[in-house]
C-alpha cells in the first residue's frame, strides 16, 4: 500500500477506501469459487464504483465493487463518515435486498433473456460486488476517435438497439429498476436543498488553482439555478431507458456489427434521456479528447443524428422536444463533470476525468451560456447550433 495518499480531512485516506474496496472484490470471489485461487490484477480507474480484474482459477473476470451504492468520490468526501462507519454500514448493505449489484445482476439476467440489446456476460454476484466476463473489443468511444466521420450512423446504430426494449412494457421490469441514475435525479440530489452551495464551492477547489476554482463556481451558481427551474415538456412520455448510455459502455467484440453494452441502469423515463446521455458523452468525449480535425466530424455527425430524429416533427414540437434534449445534456455534463472536479488529489482517474479537469473552465462556461439561454426563452435550434459551435470551440488547439 503506497504511504503517500493524502489523508481526507474526515480521517478517510484513498488507500484505505481502495483497500477496503479490494478486500471486498476478494471475500466475494472466495465466497462464489471456493477452493480456487483468486488473485487480484490490475485495476481500473473510476471515479464511481471499485472495478477491478481478477483471475479466479483460470478465467479472468471484472469484478465490480459498490461501496455503500454512492460514487468513491462522494465517499471519499466523507458523505459516508470514517472508515470505521463506511466498514459498519458496508456489512448491512450488503445483505440488503435492493443493494445496487444485486439489482444490476438482475437486469444484465432480464436483458439476457430479452436477446436484444446485447449486454456482457453475468459470472456471479455475492453482496456488494458484481463479476461479469470482459468483452474484448473496441469501444465506441475508440471507434469514433479512429472513424469520426462514421458518428452518425454509430449513434443511430446503438440508438437502435435499444428499440426491443422500448417495446417491453415497463411494468415487466418489476422492482430491479436503478432509478437513482437518472440524469434529472441525480442533479436534484447533487444540486438542490441545503447542501448545494457547500457542494458548488467544492467543485474544483481541490484540483484547480484558485484563480480556476473562483471562475468555475461564477459560471456554475447561475447555471445551476437556470436548469433547475426547467419546465419539461416530454417527461410523461414513459419506457424503459437503459439508463447509462455512453461511449465507454459499447463495445464491438466481433465483426457482427452488433454491439455489446455494459452496466445497465433500466428505470421507466424518458425516451430522451438515453438519447440526451450517448449525445451528451460524445460532445464531451469530442470537446476534450479529440483531435480538432477528428472533434468537428464527431460533432457533425452528432448533429446529423439530432436532425434526423427531428425530421418528423412539427415546428412547436421541435422548439420542445430540443429544448428538454439541450437541458438534459446540460444537467448530464454538470453531474459527471462536477464529480471529477470533487475528486481528491491522488485518486486514480480515467482518461476523461483528466481531460474533463483540464477543460474545466470552457465546460463550465459551455453549460453557464447554454443553461442561460434555455432559461431566457431563445428559441431551442439556435440555441443547439451556438452549443455545438462551441464544442467545435473548445476542441481547437
Amino acid at each position: 500500500m503506497s504511504q503517500q495518499s493524502p489523508l481526507l480531512l474526515n480521517g478517510l485516506s484513498i488507500d484505505e477506501v481502495l483497500d477496503h474496496a479490494a478486500e471486498q472484490v476478494f471475500e466475494a470471489a472466495v465466497a462464489l469459487w471456493p477452493g480456487q485461487q483468486v488473485r487480484l490484477l490490475e485495476s481500473v480507474p473510476s471515479v464511481t464504483g471499485y472495478v477491478r480484474l481478477v483471475e479466479v482459477g483460470d478465467r479472468r473476470l471484472y469484478a465490480k465493487a459498490s461501496v455503500l451504492d454512492t460514487s468513491l468520490v462522494s465517499v471519499l468526501r466523507g458523505v459516508h463518515g470514517d472508515l470505521r462507519r463506511v466498514r459498519e454500514a458496508q456489512r448491512a448493505h450488503g445483505a440488503r435486498d435492493d443493494r445496487l449489484p444485486l439489482r444490476e445482476a438482475a437486469q444484465l439476467r432480464w436483458l439476457t433473456d430479452l436477446g436484444r440489446p446485447r449486454v456482457c456476460r453475468l459470472v456471479g454476484e455475492h453482496r456488494a460486488v458484481l463479476f461479469t466476463e470482459p468483452v474484448h473489443g473496441p469501444s465506441l468511444a475508440e471507434v469514433l476517435a479512429r472513424q469520426p466521420a462514421q458518428t452518425a450512423g454509430l449513434l443511430a446504430a446503438v440508438m437502435e438497439e435499444l428499440e426491443p426494449l422500448r417495446r417491453q412494457h415497463p411494468a415487466r421490469l418489476g422492482g430491479i429498476g436503478i432509478g437513482e441514475r437518472g440524469i434529472s435525479g441525480t442533479f436534484v440530489r447533487k444540486f438542490g436543498g441545503a447542501g448545494r452551495t457547500a457542494y458548488l464551492r467544492a467543485i474544483g477547489e481541490r484540483l484547480c488553482s484558485p484563480a480556476r476554482h473562483r471562475t468555475i463556481g461564477r459560471l456554475l451558481a447561475p447555471a445551476v439555478r437556470d436548469l433547475a427551474g426547467h419546465s419539461w415538456r416530454y417527461r410523461a412520455l414513459s419506457v424503459l431507458v437503459y439508463g447509462d448510455l455512453k461511449p465507454e459502455h459499447v463495445l464491438w467484440p466481433d465483426t457482427s456489427g452488433q454491439p455489446v453494452l455494459l452496466d445497465p441502469a433500466l428505470r421507466r423515463s424518458s425516451e430522451l434521456e438515453d438519447l440526451a446521455r450517448l449525445v451528451g458523452r460524445t460532445l464531451l468525449l469530442a470537446g476534450t479528447q479529440l483531435a480538432p480535425h477528428a472533434a468537428r466530424r464527431v460533432v457533425d455527425g452528432v448533429d446529423a443524428l439530432v436532425a434526423q430524429r427531428m425530421r418528423p416533427m412539427g415546428r412547436p414540437d421541435v422548439d420542445r422536444w430540443l429544448r428538454d434534449l439541450i437541458t438534459l445534456w446540460m444537467m448530464d455534463t454538470l453531474n459527471i463533470v462536477s464529480t471529477y472536479l470533487t475528486a481528491p488529489p491522488g485518486l486514480p482517474l480515467p482518461a476523461q476525468a483528466t481531460a474533463a479537469i483540464d477543460h474545466a473552465v470552457p465546460l463550465a462556461a459551455l453549460v453557464q451560456r447554454v443553461a442561460g439561454e434555455l432559461a431566457g426563452g431563445s428559441p431551442s435550434p439556435g440555441t443547439w447550433d451556438r452549443a455545438l459551435e462551441r464544442v467545435r470551440e473548445m476542441a481547437r488547439p
